[in-house]
């Protein structure tokens, strides 16, 4: 089995854009009549809501997943659930989907519940019910698990595609609620090393910040989480390892700022800061409700749709292709791009045709030639085996200087989805 490292990586292709390109105002959308939640459940095809068409929820209400713990999602306004149902998202995993029609009149009072909780010392089981359905979708999950030992929280401070500006705009303009947050999370986790990553240009000024602060270098993918967590634990032996297996969780800047404010205000915050790249890469910054629906977004700021256009979700270099522009804005959602259909690279069939490209410019010289060929016919443990499946940074270089078109990338993201399936498969098994 081959063992390469995440050291000695290649020149760059792409830096990412400075920090100081997108300074305007953000665009804040007007909340839509109609709003659809996604609930972060489990996955399980048989997950419902604990609400159902017909219920009269308000702006912020709480809904849960029925027959799971803690709180999944809030109520995008106030209204009447006009459907429940599911969403079919990538890999085939399935969400549960709640949608709201608005009504006017008494908004309520969402947060009643929540303010005697922030005015408590906060707590891993108050902040995992009431936290984890807001804007940059904080995960307690590995905290939860008494077999993991998590000695280091990493707060991404930084987008991690190119173009995308939320993260580090959201850790520029909202410097008081990071601050709130990592000393909330502090108490939340019983963890004391916190690492801020932020882009080498923004370095000054967070001498007060509360925590280590990280430089990333503006060399595209300096960003990658695996690079992060390689330099967060000054290890070389990273590829293929968890973040919990290493000692360590993420939250993005957004997610701190979000649990900072709660605690802070003891109100639930749901607007959700995004990047919207247009069809000839003019980036917007906006402001939407978690739920409004993404053709909401495109109108105010006056992006026409054609048929044939592509939205996607992340960015240009790892993003995913959204099924439709109905597709609503949810907590963990940072960058869409808008792609005109005659700028949209079609994929192929074609064989590889050995050109060495892929290779030459892998940061981590994964034989991606050869890797392909097995991620073609499905064999995913072999190609982890053999070709340093494991290795790969998830940052899209390869498939962006493929002569023959291979989608590589979205071949390597299914691979290594139906591996951990394999994992958790066998896990369960042996309990």
């Amino acid at each position: 089995m081959m063992k390469n490292t995440f050291f000695g990586t290649a020149t760059p292709l792409f830096t990412y854009d400075s920090p100081d390109s997108v300074r305007d105002n953000p665009v804040r959308i007007v909340p839509a009549a109609r709003a659809t939640l996604l609930l972060s459940g489990t996955g399980a095809g048989d997950d419902v809501s604990t609400v159902k068409a017909g219920d009269t929820v308000i702006s912020g209400q709480r809904i849960t997943v029925a027959d799971a713990d803690g709180a999944w999602g809030f109520a995008p306004m106030a209204g009447t659930v006009a459907s429940t149902g599911t969403f079919l998202g990538d890999y085939g995993r399935v969400m549960p989907q709640v949608e709201v029609t608005a009504a006017p009149g008494d908004e309520g009072d969402p947060d009643a519940a929540f303010s005697d909780i922030a005015a408590a010392e906060p707590t891993l089981e108050n902040a995992a019910a009431w936290l984890q359905g807001l804007p940059g979708a904080p995960d307690f999950t590995p905290f939860m698990d008494p077999e993991n030992a998590i000695d280091t929280v990493v707060v991404i401070g930084q987008d991690i595609d190119l173009f995308g500006s939320t993260q580090q705009e959201v850790n520029r303009s909202r410097q008081e609620e990071v601050i709130a947050g990592i000393k909330a999370l502090k108490a939340i986790t019983g963890v004391e090393r916190f690492v801020l990553s932020v882009p080498v240009s923004l370095l000054p000024g967070y001498g007060h910040i509360g925590c280590e602060v990280l430089g990333i270098d503006d060399a595209y993918p300096s960003a990658a989480l695996s690079l992060v967590a390689a330099r967060v634990t000054g290890r070389s032996d990273t590829a293929g390892l968890s973040w919990s297996a290493m000692g360590l969780a993420a939250f993005k800047a957004e997610a701190v700022a979000s649990i900072g404010r709660a605690y802070a205000d003891g109100v639930l915050p749901l607007e959700k800061n995004l990047t919207v790249i247009d069809k000839k890469g003019v980036r917007r910054r906006v402001l939407a409700d978690i739920g409004t629906p993404l053709t909401d977004v495109l109108a105010a700021l006056r992006i026409p749709l054609n048929t044939a256009d592509r939205l996607i979700n992340g960015g240009p270099m790892t993003g995913s292709a959204l099924p439709s522009a109905t597709v609503p804005v949810a907590a963990d959602m940072d960058v869409i791009v808008v792609q005109d259909a005659a700028d949209v690279v079609p994929v192929s069939d074609y064989p590889c045709v050995n050109c060495g490209e892929c290779i030459t410019i892998c940061p981590t010289r994964v034989p991606v030639n050869m890797l392909v060929r097995f991620l073609e016919a499905g064999q995913y443990e072999e190609a982890a085996e053999r070709y340093d499946l494991n290795a790969c940074i998830d940052c899209g270089l390869c498939t962006y200087v493929c002569i023959a078109r291979i989608p590589i990338f979205q071949y390597i993201r299914l691979a290594k989805y139906e591996l951990s399936r394999m994992i958790t498969a066998e896990e369960t098994d042996e309990e």
